[in-house]
């Protein structure tokens, strides 16, 4: 029977109808009891499941950015009133003025970030269930499609939510929501989790911005099929002037991949605040011809001129505004990984890299600075990765992993790539063309780790016998050459491999006579890698500080080997900005990259070593996930969650998906798990001396059980495996936290790492430094006298690589392990005699990562942990995406 003003549900009454949706009529009311305004939402009968499951998503959220459920009928809602318009009709065709859409994108990701903590996935989000009242309150309606994502749950929750939210199912197939905003996933019938919301909100943000869909088709279908396989117009070709940072967050909200996307809504709700509240740009002047004044401005403009006469000496005298910075444009629209931008010499042609084509591999292109389309200059199966040019723009030098890695010169026009030189990175022809320098070692695209044992060599343009250059240097790497071509600069370090040590040295082309240039001070913490010597003999370069990288020169004597001046900041972006490049017309390119740590799950047979799987992601937030340990039965998870001044233990029930929260301490540890999942060890960083505490893994308060730092593995009948003493040395105790006996297992001058038992407890694996670049893996019986005399130990690997984080198999079989053996960081095995425990044959690969966008080598050593359990190996990559842009500097 259809409903009419002056009906009654209840102690309310209708008075006009505001619309009618899939599942019931919405009208106006007023509630005689309490003499408001409300909306009663009256539900047709094929929809009561659904309604009754709108009632209870509502019911579990209480924030003042989502509409109020007042009263339940038993065919009718009652909820809050909004006074105000759909946000629908509030976007005009142009796009929203920024600052309101921004404003209103906070307040709706903030209400998302409330739904989702509490596992609501709404699913039909749009700018028709938004509304904003003429006060500027905005409102997220209608749940009616709403449902349950438990792996969001919090702990403690979950039992009480599942139970009053047990939503309808649907059946597999099924496509809810509406067309133009839904993600793939919900394109294709696939289920839905609180990501899914996120590409929604995505597809809303880019409408508001831009005033069109993202996705729009003639038909339902072609819409869909939008969604699925096509990439919206950027918004910055729509509208001009929007901000960097926005088109980056709708770029993230709309990734195809929902592992790609932004994870939580109170991440994306904090990116969005930010740039609220940043400074605004400078109004533009305008062009237009002045119109004739009137009057009024006549006069307004005599008062003004005393004003004017009284102000002009102190704005004689007052100092500039400080200098902001060039205006970035956006030279690449690419979703995964587009780096390394290199600018010819005229500052007409860039050369980059880029995995655009999804092979999983980077390959060069060249494009024009000015216009035009891209062109591909290599084609391997292979990374093919920092571009330069040659002096004339004629060549490009370049660095590829195919055939074990080497320097390629490839023409401009195109045509077949020539080797000059095995192995290699970073190569910059001289500045008369004729040779190429380069280095050798470890590459990575972490600052945390990259250069790590380098040496640097020049090769002649055509190919040719290399010549090592300052030979005398542990290692080197980045070299530059100066304007004139007689002398290098690079990054060094005389002594240990130290990040933190490293230097700037100058040598000569022509002689091997490096020269330590003095700093004083000047760099913030670590010298950075230099990108460019240029013709004002300044030193373009990146330098990181915490989680952003921006672009600077300095003034560089060489007469002298002194740095002039201090460094000037030239690029004010909030990313990580890196390799930039400058042509001698003012143009400056630089890559500005996004990084993101997570944990990751390769399904494996570890007593057979046989991959059953492709690897799958565990962790997808934008904080730092890191130093993953397993129980025994690889049911529980425990890591870490990094950021500065606070490290945060977690656990994670790997096949239920629940997590818990532990303990946070301000430097970073590894979080180790007993065999039984029962315990997590921890040290107490807030004491000097370090103390070691136990703590269930199901959340608690920790219990001592050592006065200093013994945090470190567990052996299977719950003893603690922790180094004593100097990282220099390879003592290892063991710690029984009931009797806090502490007995010495390794004691030896050189230094050792990582040991751990067999599940048997009759033996132990250790890594051994073989020298300051290499390390080898390492067995030993523990049956026998404590310390083990070195005389038994059993060398797994010979120490000609660095072989890193060995774990024992479940039975004892097997020892996996990193290894950098192949150019690539990978997970390898060694086969062990289940007796004697010495290695059968020779180190296999299990799985290799050679991808520069995702990767082992992208994450810092102290870092990395190799988690095994019986049908999976944890591990940590990182995953860096990113694009060019250009700006001109006077």
């Amino acid at each position: 029977m259809p409903l009419s003003a002056g009906d009654k549900f209840g102690p309310y009454t209708l008075v006009s109808r505001l619309g009618e949706g899939g599942m019931g009529e919405v009208w106006k009311a007023r509630d005689t009891r309490l003499d408001r305004t409300v909306a009663i939402k009256a539900c047709k009968a094929a929809f009561s499941e659904r309604f009754e499951l709108e009632a209870r998503a509502v019911a579990a959220l209480n924030h003042p950015n989502i509409c109020t459920l007042f009263d339940v009928g038993p065919n009718y809602l009652v909820m809050e009133y909004v006074d105000g318009q759909s946000l629908a009709s509030l976007i005009p065709s142009s796009g929203m003025r920024l600052a309101d859409a921004l404003r209103i994108a906070v307040r709706i990701a903030d209400a998302l970030a409330a739904a989702h903590a509490r596992g609501i996935v709404h699913r039909d989000l749009k700018p028709g269930n938004v509304m904003v009242t003429g006060e500027g309150v905005v409102k997220l309606l209608d749940f009616g499609l709403a449902a349950i994502d438990e792996s969001t749950l919090p702990t403690g929750d979950s039992v009480a939510t599942r139970t009053a939210f047990q939503s309808p199912k649907t059946a597999a197939g099924t496509i809810l929501g509406t067309f133009s905003y839904m993600s793939p996933e919900q394109a294709e019938g696939r289920k839905v989790d609180t990501r899914s919301d996120i590409f929604s909100f995505g597809s809303m943000l880019y409408e508001m911005v831009t005033g069109q869909r993202a996705f729009r088709g003639e038909t339902t279908i072609s819409t869909l099929a939008a969604i699925l396989n096509q990439e919206p117009k950027p918004p910055a070709a729509l509208v001009a002037g929007l901000p960097a940072d926005l088109e980056r967050i709708i770029a993230r909200c709309l990734r195809k991949d929902r592992d790609r996307r932004f994870q939580h809504a109170s991440d994306l709700r904090v990116e969005l605040q930010e740039l609220s509240e940043a400074p605004a740009p400078a109004a533009p002047v305008s062009d237009a011809p002045a119109a004739r004044p009137s009057r009024a401005i006549w006069f307004v403009s005599a008062a003004a001129a005393a004003l004017i006469g009284v102000a002009s000496g102190w704005l004689l005298h007052r100092p500039p505004p400080p200098f902001q910075g060039p205006t970035l444009t956006r030279a690449t629209y690419d979703t995964g990984l587009t780096c390394d931008p290199a600018l010819s010499p005229d500052g007409k042609l860039l050369a980059y890299a880029s995995d655009r084509e999804d092979k999983g591999f980077l390959n060069i292109w060249l494009q024009p600075v000015s216009a035009g389309d891209p062109v591909q200059l290599t084609h391997d199966d292979a990374d093919d990765s920092e571009p330069s040019f040659s002096p004339d723009g004629s060549q490009v030098v370049y660095r590829s992993e195919r055939d074990g890695g080497g320097i390629y010169t490839v023409s401009a026009l195109g045509g077949e790539p020539r080797l000059i030189a095995h192995e290699g990175r970073g190569p910059r022809f001289s500045p008369d063309g004729t040779r190429v320098a380069y280095w050798t070692g470890k590459g990575g695209r972490s600052e945390a780790i990259s250069g790590q044992g380098g040496r640097i060599f020049a090769v002649p343009a055509g190919g040719g016998e290399p010549r090592q250059l300052a030979a005398g240097i542990l290692f080197a790497s980045n070299p530059v050459w100066s304007p004139d071509g007689k002398t290098i600069l690079f990054v060094g370090n005389r002594r240990i491999v130290d990040a933190q040590a490293r230097a700037w040295f100058l040598t000569s082309a022509s002689e091997d006579r490096p020269v330590e240039i003095r700093t004083d001070g000047i760099f913030e913490n670590t010298a950075p890698f230099p990108s460019q010597w240029l013709k004002s003999n300044q030193i373009l370069f990146a330098q990181r500080k915490f989680d952003a990288a921006n672009v600077f020169r300095i003034g560089l004597d060489a007469a002298s080997a002194k740095l002039i001046g201090k460094p000037e900041r030239l690029t004010f972006g909030g990313g990580v900005e890196n390799a930039p490049s400058m042509a001698a017309n003012g143009t400056l390119a630089l890559a500005d990259l996004t990084w993101n740590f997570g944990l990751w799950s390769l399904p494996i047979d570890t007593r057979s070593a046989r991959v059953t799987g492709e690897p799958v992601r565990l962790t997808a937030s934008l904080t730092k996930e890191t130093r993953p340990t397993l129980s025994e039965d690889g049911r529980k998870l425990a890591y870490l969650k990094e950021l500065p001044g606070n490290n945060t233990a977690w656990v994670r029930d790997l096949v239920s998906g629940k997590q818990v929260r532990l303990v946070s301490q301000p430097k970073p540890w590894t979080p180790w798990i007993s065999a039984d999942g029962s315990m997590v060890v921890y040290p107490d960083y807030r004491d000097a001396q370090s103390p070691t505490f136990v703590v269930p893994s199901s959340g608690g308060v920790g219990r001592r059980i050592n006065d200093t730092n013994a945090a470190g593995s567990w052996t299977r009948s719950g003893k603690l495996v922790h180094r004593r003493g100097s990282s220099q040395s390879g003592r290892y105790d063991v710690l029984d936290p009931k009797t806090r006996e502490d007995r010495t297992l390794l004691k030896y001058a050189r230094p050792t790492f990582q040991t751990t038992f067999s599940s048997d407890e009759k033996a132990i694996s250790f890594m051994a430094l073989t020298s300051s670049l290499t390390a080898k893996i390492v067995v030993a019986p523990a049956t026998g006298a404590w310390p083990v005399p070195e005389s038994e130990w059993i060398d797994v690997t010979d120490g000609s690589q660095w072989d890193d984080k060995p774990r024992w198999s479940p039975d004892g079989n097997l020892l996996y392990f990193t290894s950098e053996r192949d150019g690539y960081r990978c997970i390898w095995a060694a086969r062990l005699d289940p007796h004697t425990r010495h290695p059968i044959g020779a180190p296999f690969a299990v799985a290799h990562f050679h991808s520069s966008r995702r990767s082992m080598l992208n994450v810092a050593l102290s870092e990395l942990e190799l988690a095994v359990g019986p049908d999976r190996i944890v591990f940590m990559q990182g995953e860096v995406t990113g694009n060019i842009w250009l700006a001109h500097l006077p």
